[in-house]
C-alpha cells in the first residue's frame, strides 16, 4: 500500500499568522501546505510570497500549491 502525502491548505486558517500556520502543520507532522491567495500571500505580492515560501522550507515542509 502506498503512503498519501498530507498537507494543509491555509485558507482553513485564515484567522492565523503564517508562523500559527506552519507551527501547526509541523506538529500534526504534515509535509505541507498550500498558501491561499486572500489573507496569507496576496495576488501580487511576489515578497512576500518568497518570504513564505522561504519561512515554509526553513521549517522542513513544501509549498504544494497556490490556492486563489
Amino acid at each position: 500500500m502506498q503512503k498519501g502525502i498530507s498537507g494543509m491548505t491555509s485558507v482553513t486558517f485564515r484567522k492565523k499568522t503564517v508562523e500559527q500556520i506552519i507551527a501547526i502543520a509541523v506538529k500534526a507532522n504534515l509535509k505541507g501546505i498550500e498558501w491561499g491567495s486572500d489573507v496569507h500571500v496576496p495576488v501580487g505580492n511576489i515578497d512576500r510570497a518568497r518570504q513564505v515560501g522561504e519561512m515554509t522550507r526553513a521549517a522542513g515542509l513544501s509549498v504544494f500549491s497556490y490556492g486563489a
